[in-house]
């Protein structure tokens, strides 16, 4: 039997980075834990024909800092016609940039724009990351002239999601809604938000029959909702 896709795998074949840290400085980021502790250094990725989807990137985010590279490094994968998956907490100044560089590239329909709306009701998770508003800015720039997708990855507040459902389901572009719930991460009930995301989960079992029908779970969601039933199990014995 095949093992089971988590993570990127659920995304895409392949993962490329041009760097192993990023300037937002999320709470719950695998990439910070892993760069920490391997003290991973920067290498240019192979340019060449992938077979199947690459994700880029998957360790750093896109910002104003380093678009140039990152966009001369998407320019190069898709002279191979290559399919890439661009997941990031973009603002609208970096939206504006890809437009202007790529909405006119032949080969445009091959990229797919997954935008992160992952934000809390104050910066604590996502300290240094742009703002909620500003990444629905980007969307909406983003999305008459790429294919896109939004990420609630992981899961950190649901009181949008009516909202963003509604709003982009009938765009043309539109290739749906993902959620995902926190890994590797121990939330503390004595911090007030972090208590805020362990109230959130019990509710995940609702949450999973409310909308199974119109949103993407990823594997991170089904852990946590399991665990959320066993617990519910175990207090009725």
């Amino acid at each position: 039997m095949k093992n089971k896709k988590t993570g990127v795998q659920e995304w895409a074949q392949h993962s490329l980075n041009l760097q192993y840290t990023c300037e937002y400085g999320c709470r719950y980021c695998y990439a910070r834990k892993l760069n920490k502790r391997f003290k991973f250094q920067p290498k240019e990725p192979v340019i060449k024909k992938y077979n199947g989807v690459i994700m880029f990137p998957t360790m750093h985010d896109i910002t104003v800092h380093n678009f140039d590279k990152v966009a001369d490094t998407i320019e190069k994968l898709l002279e191979y016609d290559n399919k890439i998956l661009i997941v990031s907490k973009m603002n609208r100044y970096v939206a504006i940039r890809f437009v202007e560089r790529f909405a006119n590239n032949p080969k445009k329909i091959n990229l797919e724009f997954r935008i992160t709306l992952t934000i809390f009701y104050n910066n604590y998770f996502e300290p240094n990351a742009p703002t909620y508003i500003e990444r629905y800015a980007a969307i909406d720039y983003i999305c008459p002239h790429f294919n896109f997708s939004i990420s609630l990855e992981p899961l950190l507040n649901i009181s949008s999601l009516i909202y963003i459902y509604l709003t982009y389901i009938g765009k043309s572009n539109y290739k749906g809604i993902w959620i995902g719930c926190l890994t590797n991460y121990k939330l503390n009930p004595k911090i007030s938000e972090e208590k805020f995301v362990i109230d959130l989960y019990k509710n995940l079992p609702e949450i999973y029959a409310e909308w199974k029908k119109v949103l993407k779970f990823k594997d991170s969601f089904f852990k946590a909702m399991n665990r959320e039933l066993k617990r519910r199990l175990k207090n009725e014995k």
